[in-house]
């Protein structure tokens, strides 16, 4: 079965030669179309990419845009029924592809697909603490399942338990394309958008892939920023009851603030703290354990500064 692979690229061609080089250790690398998107000036990925030697790689530069907008144009150029979206941090495990085929043949209705993504084997501390970190729904909240991989079969999938970077859909529906305006959580307003065929998304829990962690203060605190403002966003543009969950921290701690009762909030640090050592098995890695809180209180602050800075952006945010 051919299919396509969809990556958007800037400035990171290191992290690309290892992602195509991992690529191309699988034997089904000969099946897929190889599209990649440089998102703006970038030489050396460029000149990469021109004296690689892949006969089935397609790339070109576009005018720097939102990573959005980048996959809607390499979707211009998609052939095949199926088309995978990856990251270029990525790399993928030995059995991925024989597991995603069998997901397809298995379900033969199945539209979109994908599963989690995982930290590197070869992660440091401050990697492996950000991992941790995502790993707690006291986090992440309802899309902890796209950072936690486990056996089992696959379940339906949704909005909060499918990532972008391990992506896998249909041709027919990936040509509604994502939202344009959106600079982060573009999948989730797709994948919303996309709930009618929610019979034929799945979750595969084991599909995973590895991913390199964030590890600066600065990339971790902007990411979260800007997921908050388009979590919001998406939140008020296309509706789930569930979503209130993701805001639970911010009421919690506003509740806490307004009240005085601070032991609420120490009853939730308790609790994840719990999750970690019991859940995530951490009494072998507690000396990490000041680290991992002190990434999450970062995620979660960064996040809902961005969930509060929103109307205040509205401005300048297209709703079209």
């Amino acid at each position: 079965m051919k299919f396509n692979i969809v990556i958007v690229t800037w400035n990171r061609v290191n992290l690309l030669k290892k992602l195509i080089s991992n690529l191309k250790d699988f034997k089904e690398f000969s099946l897929c179309e190889l599209i990649i998107v440089i998102n703006g000036e970038d030489k050396k990925s460029s000149e990469f990419l021109e004296t690689s030697q892949i006969k089935n790689l397609e790339f070109f530069q576009i005018s720097s845009t939102t990573p959005a907008s980048a996959r809607n144009e390499a979707l211009k150029k998609c052939r095949e029924e199926f088309i995978l979206f990856l990251d270029d941090d990525l790399t993928l495990p030995g059995n991925y592809f024989i597991k995603a085929f069998d997901i397809i043949y298995n379900y033969p209705n199945v539209v979109i697909f994908g599963g989690p993504d995982k930290m590197r084997p070869t992660a440091k501390d401050n990697e492996r603490c950000f991992s941790y970190a995502l790993e707690t729904p006291f986090t992440t909240g309802p899309t902890v399942f796209r950072h936690i991989t486990r056996k089992g079969k696959a379940f339906p999938g949704k909005a909060n338990n499918l990532i972008l970077c391990n992506l896998w859909v249909k041709k027919e529906i990936a040509q509604k394309k994502f939202n344009p305006h959106y600079k982060r959580n573009e999948e989730t307003h797709f994948l919303k958008e996309n709930r009618i065929h929610a019979e034929n998304i799945l979750h595969v829990p084991d599909l995973y892939v590895y991913h390199k962690r964030k590890s600066e203060i600065r990339e971790i605190m902007r990411t979260y920023f800007i997921s908050g403002i388009y979590r919001l966003k998406t939140s008020i543009e296309l509706p789930i009851i569930e979503e209130i969950f993701f805001y639970f921290p911010l009421f919690l701690f506003l509740f806490s603030l307004c009240f005085g009762i601070w032991q609420v909030f120490v009853i939730y640090l308790s609790l994840s703290f719990l999750w970690f050592l019991i859940i995530q098995k951490g009494s072998k890695k507690i000396h990490l354990y000041p680290k991992i809180f002190f990434i999450q209180c970062l995620i979660l602050g960064s996040y809902y500064l961005g969930v509060l800075n929103f109307p205040f952006r509205k401005k300048t945010l297209d709703f079209s």
